[in-house]
């Protein structure tokens, strides 16, 4: 079976290997080598990154005094957030095309309150040790805890490694260094992910939905709704994907489609499926 590479540019993809458990110990001296000067170019682009958004927040504000002196209105002023979607770098576009949950540092952030006192007891069910479906739904709770609790976003990736074994136990070995942060650990897991031929696994989930014997409409497009979401937003907005839910649709719920194909031009693929769920519920 031939390997899926996630990413075309992905500096785990030499470091991270189904074999690496089994090599030696000079082998894996060099891959830390490897990772450490990858970290170091990360830290490099994101002060580079962060200097630019620095300086165009600056300007920002030059030009709103500037308008404002002079009695302008601005019609469409710019977020800071779009400034941030424009700026994040490379490792974070991919890790978030892969796993749009992902959380970055612009967003950790603006989190309050965040204190070193602050520890957090995981669930053992939220242990990684197997490279399967399961995994995007536990960092998705991972996530969640570490936000409830309050926990410093640098630790992040230092406190999952300590819940990482088996299939990831070479990424856990990294981040215990303490020189690996949250993204990185999340594209290190991705790869894993990929050498098992898994990280796509919602794509084939949602495209091989059936209709479970005696299921009503409403449960069906509700099941549909809820896989659609757990795909990567790359996917969610592919051409391809959009047929594949109109084809499930035409499918196992005929009758809704034919309420919604005169105006389905209008909508996004999104859109289209809560409309599916909307006309269901009318119709249960």
């Amino acid at each position: 079976m031939n390997k899926v590479v996630w990413s075309e540019v992905l500096p785990w993809e030499e470091i991270i290997t189904k074999d690496a458990l089994e090599a030696s110990d000079e082998k894996h001296s060099t891959r830390f080598d490897q990772l450490k000067h990858i970290i170091e170019a990360d830290k490099a682009s994101q002060k580079e990154i962060n200097d630019q958004l620095a300086q165009m927040m600056n300007l920002q504000g030059q030009i709103s005094t500037l308008l404002t002196t002079n009695g302008i209105k601005k019609t469409n002023p710019t977020r800071e957030d779009d400034a941030f979607l424009f700026l994040i770098n490379p490792q974070e576009k991919r890790v978030k095309s892969a796993w749009n949950e992902a959380v970055l540092q612009e967003e950790a952030d603006t989190f309050q309150n965040i204190s070193e006192k602050n520890k957090v007891v995981l669930p053992s069910k939220l242990r990684l040790q197997w490279a399967n479906e399961e995994v995007l739904s536990k960092l998705s709770a991972i996530q969640d805890c570490f936000r409830a609790v309050l926990v410093p976003y640098e630790h992040w990736a230092q406190r999952v490694a300590i819940e990482m074994s088996r299939d990831f136990q070479q990424i856990a070995i990294f981040a215990r260094t303490g020189s690996v942060n949250w993204v990185t650990l999340l594209e290190a897991i991705f790869q894993v992910l990929a050498d098992h031929q898994v990280l796509y696994g919602s794509m084939v989930s949602f495209f091989m939905l059936l209709l479970i014997q005696n299921e009503s409409m409403l449960n069906f497009t509700r099941r549909m709704r809820e896989a659609w979401y757990k795909l990567p937003t790359t996917y969610r907005q592919g051409v391809m994907n959009r047929e594949g839910v109109i084809n499930l649709l035409r499918q196992y719920t005929p009758s809704i489609w034919m309420m919604m194909k005169d105006n389905s031009g209008n909508w996004s693929t999104t859109e289209m499926i809560e409309q599916a769920v909307t006309r269901s519920q009318m119709m249960a």
